[in-house]
């Protein structure tokens, strides 16, 4: 499968776990938190929002074969956008399903960890920050 990416945000460290910890799915948006290391002891959570979603899917690393061993995602980021290739328009989908991707104009968001992964369709780019645990418990 060939993909074309852009990658977004910063460089993490992908030789420790890394994994998605939380995904809430409400009335303000998607709200997705990666567990992520900074430096060899430092760990910090990536909040990622996005305000208006199409859809979304989550699964295990070990189930998108195809992604990984396109060499596509080899940077070090959490999220990319998938500009050709991926869910909505390189993967074989049945008649009817994401017909509707020219008219809503929605842009394919891909979240990887070393564990589990999620797609993600929506017109806006996300919004993400960092965080720590000594940041959070003020």
């Amino acid at each position: 499968m060939q993909f074309e990416v852009k990658p977004h945000g910063k460089e993490y460290r992908f030789d420790q776990e890394s994994s998605i910890t939380e995904v809430n799915y409400s009335r303000t948006g998607l709200r997705i938190i990666v567990i992520a290391a900074t430096s060899m002891f430092t760990n910090i959570f990536l909040d990622i929002h996005f305000n208006n979603i199409s859809g979304f899917r989550f699964l295990d690393e070990g189930d998108l074969t195809a992604y990984w061993e396109s060499q596509a995602f080899n940077s070090n980021h959490h999220i990319y956008e998938i500009l050709s290739g991926g869910w909505s328009n390189g993967e074989p989908l049945a008649d009817g399903i994401l017909s509707n991707r020219e008219f809503i104009g929605f842009r394919e968001w891909f979240i990887a960890t070393t564990n589990e992964c999620i797609t993600v369709l929506s017109g806006e780019e996300p919004q993400f920050r960092e965080f720590t645990n000594a940041s959070i418990s003020s």
